[in-house]
């Protein structure tokens, strides 16, 4: 997918898409040219690896 599309997806700027490549964060991506592409499944990984477990709630027996 281009970035556009990914970062119609993600809700983010392209910029934002552009300025995590070059922070080397967000999704794996493959050049081709001047194009950018995102792979659907690299993307999906990327997005699991972001995940952050919720907190658990006090409050239990003691």
């Amino acid at each position: 997918m281009s970035r556009l599309d990914l970062a119609l997806e993600l809700g983010v700027t392209v910029e934002t898409l552009r300025r995590w490549e070059a922070q080397r964060f967000g999704p794996p991506c493959v050049r081709a040219g001047r194009k950018v592409y995102y792979r659907r499944d690299g993307v999906h990984d990327w997005l699991q690896l972001q995940e952050v477990p919720s907190p658990r709630r006090g409050g239990g027996r003691r």
